[in-house]
């Protein structure tokens, strides 16, 4: 999946202007300041990226807008690990006055996870405008990385490998939008459903997750209600 991150690449280099995007203005310790044209939001994730020439550029950094005002906004560079590519060479160079903040890239894809089928379909039923990932896609990712549950960082990882930009999460009647980045709720919804039974850890069609023997550690969501609270929090 690691050929979607390259492809973005590609394609802001040739259709920038398409993207909402933001100006870096200022480095301020561990922070960046940016310009506030397009009313970007606390909480929303993008790329910070360097053009070299009208062809060429590249991602410097994935970042969060942890604070806005009218006129500027405040990012912080997010892991690097996440940029992390085998087939791709490393940019070492500092952000600076004049490179681009890249948002709401990929906000349209989406995952969405719910505690049983019938949450599922109803819920996404009511999410036609998303382009929605398939949580059989999710789970086959877990169980090649040994894992019995979701963490924030597998979340995390998963959306930048497969391109999505946000994160459904169905619990006791509320459906809570999170950009999947950065992990934080953009918004909720109430929202009628049956929890009364699940599978673990979430909805799929692969069903409850399995890993190799000799993984030791991980232990299954008992408790769907519980697990999703304590991760959204």
């Amino acid at each position: 999946m690691k050929f979607l991150f390259a492809l973005f690449m590609a394609i802001v280099s040739i259709y920038a202007s398409s993207f909402k995007s933001e100006k870096v203005l200022e480095m301020k310790e561990s922070e960046i300041e940016i310009s506030n044209k397009n009313g970007i939001k606390v909480g929303q994730s993008g790329f910070l990226f360097r053009d070299f020439d009208t062809k060429n550029g590249s991602i410097l950094a994935v970042a969060t807008v942890i604070k806005t005002d009218n006129q500027k906004a405040i990012v912080k560079v997010e892991n690097s690990d996440y940029l992390k590519q085998s087939s791709l060479p490393t940019l070492k160079s500092n952000i600076s006055k004049g490179d681009t903040f890249f948002f709401d890239v990929y906000s349209n894809r989406a995952l969405l996870i719910t505690p049983n089928q019938d949450s599922y379909i109803t819920i996404s039923k009511n999410l036609k405008e998303y382009s929605l990932i398939h949580p059989d896609i999710f789970s086959s990712y877990l169980m090649a990385n040994n894992k019995l549950s979701p963490t924030i960082s597998s979340f995390k990882e998963f959306c930048m490998d497969n391109s999505v930009g946000t994160l459904f999460i169905a619990n006791e009647n509320v459906l809570h939008k999170l950009d999947c980045l950065s992990f934080y709720e953009m918004n909720k919804y109430s929202v009628n459903f049956k929890q009364d039974e699940f599978i673990s850890p979430f909805y799929s069609r692969v069903g409850e997750l399995e890993v190799n023997w000799f993984v030791f550690g991980e232990k299954r969501v008992d408790n769907y209600s519980e697990f999703y609270k304590n991760l959204i929090r």
